[in-house]
């Protein structure tokens, strides 16, 4: 086995700043030529975030449940402490900070306006809570064939709640805004797509409304948040997530939601707590194939938009570490939860028989199965070949990790559900 200590004698490597997009380029050296002269385009205060999302909307209540103002706070600070942000970083972080800051006053203002949202019934929900590259986005889209389930659709995510100066305007500009973005995602950063694809009306991840309560994990290191994270109960932060569901809901109403996230697995009790007939749906496949991948996304996304230097080391060590407590945490969980509530899929199956997994998981949870579904899905998977966006290429040996390391920190959960071994 190889030494790993040795794999990555200096573990932060510089990036070269050609490999960054232009417009990223600019804007580095742009804010680097004015910290110089003691001057700076970005306020990572909280008071300074707020005052933004309030002009910015024209609203001011942030309702009864302020509680969001403690984690918000001690996410900036940790933020400003990070030395492997770059400047263009720092301009996402508050970019996003502010942007959930007006979905708050929105949904705020929407639910006051319509307090009858809040009657909603979120009933039987489906949730797929899954590691990346498990099959799990795949799962998802089968299961969304099904015209009377309701998904997060990715302009939703990003945008909850209209903004209400379009009110009177009668227009909605998010679907548009929505597909700006993704246009500009894909443009600069087309490796992203072959790992995880994004269109502005498909279903996205439930991440978005999670983060609105601030109490998240947040891409990137910020150890003195994180720190301050694992000590925190999550059922605030999944109450208001059903809340914003239930908004949504409100505007769209169908027999069911299928959701998706890997965040859930960490936070399996609480999902539990709020949701209490949820449908759970948990997808299996060997971990040499999902870390690798991940280290490569987290890899990916760091060095192109937050940082000038990526340590591959700290990747891994995050990456294996995280995913194998995740799935701890989950076994754990549902040792004392209903197993009726849980329904296992090994990739290997789902791969060799999309429709029959879709139709099982339908009969176990006692769902409507329409035939017409078979189709459905028959014409979904001719037309969404795998690689259709090109091959996410990765590999162990990248990131300093070969398979003693992955079999030993995951050996719980390869016991625990007999994952099989896949072959390279």
């Amino acid at each position: 086995m190889k030494n790993r200590a040795t794999i990555n004698k200096n573990p932060y490597t510089a990036l070269d700043p050609s490999s960054k997009p232009l417009p990223i380029r600019i804007f580095n050296w742009l804010e680097g030529t004015l910290e110089k002269r003691g001057k700076s385009l970005i306020d990572l205060s909280a008071d300074s975030l707020m005052g933004k999302a309030v002009r910015k909307t024209g609203l001011t209540d942030w309702g009864d449940d302020e509680s969001f103002r403690i984690p918000l706070k001690l996410l900036l600070e940790s933020c400003r402490e990070e030395p492997m942000l770059n400047s263009f970083g720092r301009y996402l972080v508050s970019k996003m900070m502010t942007e959930l800051l007006c979905n708050r006053l929105c949904i705020q203002d929407e639910i006051k306006r319509h307090p009858e949202i809040l009657d909603e019934e979120i009933r039987k929900p489906l949730f797929i809570v899954s590691l990346s590259r498990t099959g799990s986005t795949l799962l998802q889209n089968l299961l969304l064939q099904d015209p009377s389930s309701r998904y997060l659709r990715h302009w939703e995510a990003v945008a909850p709640s209209l903004h209400p100066r379009h009110l009177t305007k009668k227009t909605d500009p998010r679907i548009a805004a929505a597909k700006q973005s993704v246009w500009l995602l894909e443009r600069f950063i087309p490796k992203f797509f072959t790992a995880h694809e994004i269109s502005a009306e498909g279903p996205e991840e439930c991440y978005p409304l999670l983060a609105l309560s601030f109490v998240h994990e947040m891409p990137g290191v910020f150890q003195r948040y994180r720190d301050w994270l694992k000590e925190q109960d999550k059922i605030p932060t999944y109450r208001y997530y059903r809340q914003t569901l239930q908004l949504l809901q409100w505007h769209l109403r169908r027999d069911h939601w299928v959701l998706k996230a890997p965040l859930h697995l960490p936070h399996l009790e609480a999902l539990l707590a709020v949701f209490p007939d949820a449908c759970v749906v948990q997808t299996h496949r060997d971990p040499l194939k999902i870390v690798p991948s991940q280290c490569s996304l987290t890899a990916t996304l760091g060095s192109i938009i937050f940082s000038d230097q990526v340590n591959l080391d700290f990747v891994s060590r995050k990456a294996v570490d995280e995913q194998a407590n995740m799935l701890d945490n989950a076994i754990s969980v549902r040792k004392s939860a209903d197993p009726a509530q849980f329904y296992d899929v090994y990739y290997k199956d789902l791969m060799k028989d999309p429709a029959s997994t879709v139709r099982d998981i339908y009969q176990y949870f006692g769902y409507n199965y329409d035939e017409s579904m078979d189709e459905r899905i028959q014409n979904w998977l001719a037309e969404n070949r795998q690689y259709k966006k090109g091959v996410h290429h990765y590999s162990l040996e990248q990131f300093g990790l070969d398979e003693e390391i992955i079999n030993r920190k995951f050996a719980n959960y390869i016991k625990q559900y007999n994952i099989p071994k896949e072959s390279s």
